[in-house]
């Protein structure tokens, strides 16, 4: 028997609000549903993310995710395991110009 424990929610993140650095051990399916949200790995560019469109992030990889600094989003996550929160993002990094994947 396999014990499968996903979490899923769903979240409006309004506008400037984002998440803290962190990393989850299972990894983590998001999908913007409405509205522009912002996403970034450790070390590598931001992106600008649109609704209909899924990212995943591997199990341990340091990453954040919100809302673009003009527009809430409505965001569809699902996990499973652990998440290991992690510092802030600074204003300097969430103010960067986004790319589009």
């Amino acid at each position: 028997e396999i014990g499968v424990r996903l979490v899923g929610s769903e979240m409006c993140i309004r506008d400037r609000v984002r998440s803290n650095w962190h990393s989850h051990s299972w990894g983590q399916l998001l999908m913007v549903e409405e509205g522009r949200g912002l996403t970034q790995d450790r070390g590598g560019p931001l992106l600008e993310m649109h609704p209909g469109e899924p990212w995943w992030t591997p199990s341990g990889r340091e990453h954040w995710h919100g809302a673009h600094p003009d527009e809430d989003v409505l965001q569809l996550t699902i996990y499973e395991g652990e998440v290991n929160w992690l510092e802030g993002v600074t204003d300097s990094v969430y103010n960067a110009t986004p790319s589009r994947p």
